[in-house]
């Protein structure tokens, strides 16, 4: 599944707005956990599958460190909850 864009990816101006949001906010990890949840729900018996994402974010977007640990916080609470939910379902489920 694809789960790099988010919102109007059509839009006029695309460039470096296809990353927003990016990891560093709760957006994108509520994004990826819906889609991890319709995938799951779709996925059939004893299979799996794959949400694709952006890269933690655009180069010119991170100006702090504290950015760069709130991508690794988010991140890890999105690995957290696919680990639970192909525990919860059986199904093979990654982030990729």
């Amino acid at each position: 599944m694809n789960g790099f864009p988010y919102g109007d990816f059509h839009g006029t101006r695309v460039k470096e707005d296809v990353y927003a949001p990016d990891w560093t906010t709760p957006e994108r990890v509520e994004y990826t956990k819906r889609l991890f949840d319709i995938l799951a729900a779709i996925a059939p018996a004893d299979s799996g599958g794959s949400v694709s994402t952006v890269p933690c974010s655009y180069k010119e977007f991170i100006t702090s460190g504290e950015q760069v640990a709130a991508m690794r916080r988010n991140l890890w609470e999105v690995v957290d909850y696919i680990d639970e939910l192909s525990e919860r379902t059986g199904k093979d489920l990654h982030l990729g």
